[in-house]
Protein backbone atom coordinates (compact mmCIF):
# COMPACT_ATOMS: atom_id res chain seq x y z
CA UNK A 1 0.00 0.00 0.00
CA UNK A 2 2.96 2.40 0.69
CA UNK A 3 4.60 2.06 -2.57
CA UNK A 4 0.95 2.03 -4.44
CA UNK A 5 1.08 5.45 -1.99
CA UNK A 6 4.34 6.61 -3.84
CA UNK A 7 4.11 5.76 -7.05
CA UNK A 8 0.53 8.02 -7.07
CA UNK A 9 2.44 10.72 -5.69
CA UNK A 10 5.04 10.54 -8.39
CA UNK A 11 2.56 10.66 -11.10
CA UNK A 12 0.10 13.84 -9.82
CA UNK A 13 3.84 15.86 -9.19
CA UNK A 14 4.64 15.03 -12.52
CA UNK A 15 1.57 15.64 -14.22
CA UNK A 16 1.46 19.18 -11.80
CA UNK A 17 4.90 19.79 -13.40
CA UNK A 18 4.09 19.73 -16.82
CA UNK A 19 0.99 21.21 -16.43
CA UNK A 20 2.80 24.59 -14.98
CA UNK A 21 5.49 24.13 -17.76
CA UNK A 22 2.85 24.42 -20.22
CA UNK A 23 1.06 27.47 -18.67
CA UNK A 24 4.75 29.17 -18.36
CA UNK A 25 5.30 29.25 -22.29
CA UNK A 26 6.55 32.19 -24.44
CA UNK A 27 3.81 31.78 -27.16
CA UNK A 28 1.30 33.21 -25.36
CA UNK A 29 -0.49 34.18 -28.58
CA UNK A 30 -4.31 33.99 -28.60
CA UNK A 31 -5.51 32.06 -31.36
CA UNK A 32 -8.57 32.64 -33.52
CA UNK A 33 -10.61 30.08 -35.41
CA UNK A 34 -13.34 30.94 -37.34
CA UNK A 35 -16.10 28.43 -37.90
CA UNK A 36 -18.69 27.96 -40.50
CA UNK A 37 -22.11 27.18 -39.10
CA UNK A 38 -23.99 24.34 -41.60
CA UNK A 39 -27.26 25.84 -42.93
CA UNK A 40 -30.22 24.72 -40.44
CA UNK A 41 -32.89 22.91 -42.20
CA UNK A 42 -36.52 24.04 -42.04
CA UNK A 43 -39.34 21.64 -40.80
CA UNK A 44 -40.47 22.53 -43.81
CA UNK A 45 -38.45 20.83 -47.13
CA UNK A 46 -37.19 24.25 -48.65
CA UNK A 47 -36.20 22.24 -51.35
CA UNK A 48 -38.02 20.95 -54.49
CA UNK A 49 -38.34 17.21 -54.51
CA UNK A 50 -37.11 15.98 -57.64
CA UNK A 51 -39.92 14.29 -59.62
CA UNK A 52 -39.90 11.04 -60.75
CA UNK A 53 -40.96 9.07 -64.21
CA UNK A 54 -43.68 7.87 -61.57
CA UNK A 55 -45.57 11.18 -60.37
CA UNK A 56 -48.20 12.91 -63.10
CA UNK A 57 -46.43 15.63 -65.11
CA UNK A 58 -48.16 19.13 -65.38
CA UNK A 59 -48.91 21.35 -67.90
CA UNK A 60 -49.86 25.06 -68.68
CA UNK A 61 -50.40 28.01 -70.44
CA UNK A 62 -47.90 30.89 -70.22
CA UNK A 63 -49.47 34.08 -70.24
CA UNK A 64 -47.80 37.09 -72.48
CA UNK A 65 -45.19 38.56 -71.05
CA UNK A 66 -43.74 36.30 -68.92
CA UNK A 67 -40.33 34.77 -69.47
CA UNK A 68 -38.19 32.68 -68.05
CA UNK A 69 -37.19 33.76 -64.19
CA UNK A 70 -33.81 33.13 -62.24
CA UNK A 71 -33.35 29.13 -61.69
CA UNK A 72 -33.38 27.91 -58.90
CA UNK A 73 -32.70 24.28 -57.27
CA UNK A 74 -36.20 24.64 -54.96
CA UNK A 75 -38.39 25.48 -58.17
CA UNK A 76 -39.99 23.45 -60.31
CA UNK A 77 -40.32 26.43 -63.11
CA UNK A 78 -39.34 30.19 -62.35
CA UNK A 79 -40.98 33.18 -64.40
CA UNK A 80 -40.52 36.69 -64.15
CA UNK A 81 -42.85 39.91 -66.01
CA UNK A 82 -41.74 43.44 -65.55
CA UNK A 83 -44.26 46.34 -65.54
CA UNK A 84 -43.82 49.30 -67.99
CA UNK A 85 -42.54 51.30 -65.08
CA UNK A 86 -39.98 48.53 -64.13
CA UNK A 87 -41.64 46.72 -61.21
CA UNK A 88 -40.46 43.18 -61.64
CA UNK A 89 -42.88 40.06 -60.36
CA UNK A 90 -41.66 36.99 -59.69
CA UNK A 91 -43.55 33.60 -60.55
CA UNK A 92 -42.43 30.58 -58.72
CA UNK A 93 -43.67 26.90 -58.85
CA UNK A 94 -42.62 24.54 -56.37
CA UNK A 95 -43.41 21.16 -55.68
CA UNK A 96 -42.83 19.12 -52.67
CA UNK A 97 -43.41 15.36 -51.38
CA UNK A 98 -46.05 15.26 -48.93
CA UNK A 99 -48.62 18.00 -47.49
CA UNK A 100 -45.72 20.56 -47.81
CA UNK A 101 -46.72 22.10 -44.53
CA UNK A 102 -50.00 22.95 -43.07
CA UNK A 103 -52.04 25.81 -44.73
CA UNK A 104 -51.45 28.13 -41.11
CA UNK A 105 -47.49 27.20 -41.59
CA UNK A 106 -47.27 28.18 -44.79
CA UNK A 107 -49.59 31.87 -44.74
CA UNK A 108 -47.54 32.85 -41.88
CA UNK A 109 -44.73 31.98 -43.57
CA UNK A 110 -45.61 34.06 -46.73
CA UNK A 111 -47.13 36.65 -44.35
CA UNK A 112 -43.21 36.95 -42.58
CA UNK A 113 -41.44 37.66 -46.00
CA UNK A 114 -43.30 40.47 -46.84
CA UNK A 115 -43.38 42.15 -43.25
CA UNK A 116 -46.98 40.94 -41.73
CA UNK A 117 -47.04 39.38 -38.28
CA UNK A 118 -48.51 35.58 -38.15
CA UNK A 119 -51.82 34.74 -37.85
CA UNK A 120 -53.62 31.97 -36.28
CA UNK A 121 -55.72 29.40 -36.53
CA UNK A 122 -58.99 30.98 -36.27
CA UNK A 123 -58.04 33.83 -39.11
CA UNK A 124 -57.26 31.93 -41.35
CA UNK A 125 -60.47 31.02 -43.16
CA UNK A 126 -60.80 34.74 -43.87
CA UNK A 127 -57.49 34.18 -45.53
CA UNK A 128 -57.57 30.70 -47.39
CA UNK A 129 -60.07 31.04 -50.67
CA UNK A 130 -61.56 28.55 -52.92
CA UNK A 131 -60.10 28.95 -56.42
CA UNK A 132 -61.21 26.54 -59.56
CA UNK A 133 -59.23 26.05 -62.21
CA UNK A 134 -60.07 24.24 -66.04
CA UNK A 135 -59.40 20.74 -64.19
CA UNK A 136 -58.33 21.48 -60.38
CA UNK A 137 -59.84 23.17 -57.50
CA UNK A 138 -56.93 25.29 -56.05
CA UNK A 139 -56.80 27.03 -52.21
CA UNK A 140 -55.45 30.42 -52.52
CA UNK A 141 -54.50 33.20 -50.59
CA UNK A 142 -53.71 36.71 -51.42
CA UNK A 143 -51.04 37.85 -48.98
CA UNK A 144 -50.90 42.15 -48.86
CA UNK A 145 -48.03 44.18 -46.79
CA UNK A 146 -47.10 47.83 -46.81
CA UNK A 147 -44.92 46.93 -50.26
CA UNK A 148 -45.30 43.79 -51.30
CA UNK A 149 -48.30 41.47 -52.31
CA UNK A 150 -48.27 37.59 -52.84
CA UNK A 151 -51.10 35.59 -54.36
CA UNK A 152 -50.26 31.76 -53.70
CA UNK A 153 -52.31 28.59 -55.28
CA UNK A 154 -51.86 25.25 -53.86
CA UNK A 155 -53.08 21.59 -54.53
CA UNK A 156 -52.03 18.70 -53.48
CA UNK A 157 -52.77 15.72 -55.14
CA UNK A 158 -51.15 12.03 -55.69
CA UNK A 159 -48.88 12.58 -52.91
CA UNK A 160 -47.58 15.92 -53.95
CA UNK A 161 -48.38 19.51 -53.07
CA UNK A 162 -47.48 22.09 -55.37
CA UNK A 163 -47.55 25.36 -54.65
CA UNK A 164 -47.80 28.82 -57.45
CA UNK A 165 -46.91 32.29 -56.13
CA UNK A 166 -46.91 35.63 -57.73
CA UNK A 167 -44.56 37.88 -55.84
CA UNK A 168 -43.68 41.70 -55.87
CA UNK A 169 -44.75 45.22 -55.89
CA UNK A 170 -48.18 45.88 -54.87
CA UNK A 171 -49.02 47.42 -57.72
CA UNK A 172 -46.73 44.85 -60.23
CA UNK A 173 -48.95 42.48 -58.66
CA UNK A 174 -52.12 44.03 -59.35
CA UNK A 175 -51.18 44.04 -62.98
CA UNK A 176 -50.27 40.77 -63.20
CA UNK A 177 -53.38 39.06 -61.59
CA UNK A 178 -55.27 38.64 -64.61
CA UNK A 179 -52.79 36.55 -66.11
CA UNK A 180 -52.04 34.98 -63.13
CA UNK A 181 -55.63 33.69 -63.01
CA UNK A 182 -56.00 32.90 -66.41
CA UNK A 183 -52.38 30.87 -65.87
CA UNK A 184 -53.94 28.97 -62.80
CA UNK A 185 -57.19 27.96 -65.03
CA UNK A 186 -54.25 26.68 -67.51
CA UNK A 187 -52.71 24.40 -65.39
CA UNK A 188 -53.68 20.49 -65.73
CA UNK A 189 -52.16 16.96 -64.86
CA UNK A 190 -51.19 14.71 -67.50
CA UNK A 191 -49.52 11.61 -67.04
CA UNK A 192 -47.69 11.97 -69.99
CA UNK A 193 -47.54 15.52 -69.95
CA UNK A 194 -43.82 16.94 -71.16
Amino acid sequence: MLMHNHVFRLLFLGGLVILISACDRNDQQIKVYRLVKAPSESPIAEKAAPINSATPQIKWELPSGWGEGSPSTMRYASFAATEDNGEKVDISIVTFPGDGGSDLDNVNRWRQQIGLAAVDEGELSSIIAPFQGKQINFSTADVVGPDSRTLAAWVRREGRSWFFKLSGPKDAVEKEKPKFVKFLQSVRFEKDAV
